[in-house]
């Protein structure tokens, strides 16, 4: 095999792996945007924050904090302990930002709590619509997937087809 068809077979194979991690990666997404819209169907219950603190991990910049809150809640009788604030996103902000907004959090703070009625251990205090954006991004991701799925295609097909015209000649 020479040289340019083996630098071709690396760029299909590196194509087909780009394809692989972007439609699966888009399939996470989707999951996490669908939970996200059904979220503001889901019915709510009275849960208790038991700790809440200002966490400098979980953000972009090191200089920013996220609430971290810990809270129970019962479904048919049974309790359950989440973190989750909102479905698909972590709110990061300034210390004083995140101290003003935890005030309202306090441990023993009765709290509204809305679950997924289908998996009760999935809760959040915020349901909320995805943004038209998250659409937009994991559907351009998922494109990129299928242009470098169908490009690997096309250059293994190119690089076999070449290989078996090449041992019929001989």
């Amino acid at each position: 095999m020479d040289r340019k068809w083996k630098i071709h077979l690396a760029i299909t194979v590196g194509a087909g792996v780009a394809s692989t991690l972007c439609i699966l990666g888009s399939r996470l997404f989707f999951d996490d945007i669908h939970e996200s819209n059904e979220s503001v169907k889901w019915p709510s219950t009275e849960g208790q924050v038991l700790r809440s603190q200002a966490l400098n991990k979980g953000c972009d910049n090191d200089n920013d904090y996220r609430p971290d809150i810990i809270y129970s809640y019962r479904v048919n009788g049974k309790e359950f302990r989440s973190t989750r604030l909102h479905v698909n996103r972590t709110y990061c902000g300034h210390i004083e930002e995140v101290k003003v907004f935890l005030r309202k959090y306090q441990g023993g703070a009765k709290v509204t709590v809305y679950y997924n009625p289908q998996h009760p251990e999935r809760a959040v205090f915020f349901p909320e619509k995805a943004y038209w954006f998250m659409y937009a991004c994991v559907t351009l991701v998922m494109v990129v997937g299928i242009v470098f799925g169908i490009s690997s295609l096309l250059g293994l097909l190119a690089y076999f087809g070449r290989n078996y015209a090449t041992n019929q000649a001989k």
